[in-house]
């Protein structure tokens, strides 16, 4: 976000992590207490050497359904966003110089290979969540992300 504002530019895709899995970080804080308590109570988990769960959200939304929100929130705010393709995006990012400066500026800059390994990539394997949803009912009920939610993240995020 700090990126697309300062640079006034939006991707209209994320790559190939159009796929948002994201959740509020008090129901991530939840899931870890019922995993831990969860965990500590089931006999069979505690006997287990080593347990992995994933803290994603099994209820997802596209990127696209949010774009409108994000440039509606900036347009309120005073700031034109002009969406274009990852790609262009990208681009967009690579002809700004690499400065302390300017890394401060458009932090996106920071991770320019991870961008480009996005749109180079065939995507990433979605993360189960079989087995952290069975220990968590907060992950169980969760929804996925919405606009009310990006807004009041973008508020957050002072934005």
């Amino acid at each position: 976000m700090s990126s697309s504002k300062a640079i006034g530019k939006l991707p209209r895709s994320l790559g190939n992590l159009d796929t948002v899995d994201w959740m509020p970080v008090d129901a991530a804080a939840n899931v870890l207490l019922e995993l831990a308590f969860n965990t500590l109570i089931d006999e069979k988990a505690s006997k287990d050497k080593l347990s992995f769960y994933h803290l994603v959200n099994p209820r997802t939304e596209t990127w696209q359904n949010l774009v409108s929100v994000v440039q509606k929130h900036f347009d309120q705010s005073h700031t034109t966003l002009e969406i274009l393709d990852f790609l262009d995006w990208v681009e967009t990012l690579k002809k700004i110089p690499v400065t302390k400066e300017n890394a401060a500026r458009v932090p996106g800059l920071k991770l320019l290979d991870f961008y480009e390994g996005l749109a180079a990539a065939q995507g990433l394997p979605r993360l189960a969540t079989d087995k952290t949803s069975a220990m968590s009912s907060t992950l169980r009920n969760i929804g996925p992300v919405n606009g009310d939610m990006m807004e009041r993240w973008l508020e957050q995020w002072a934005f």
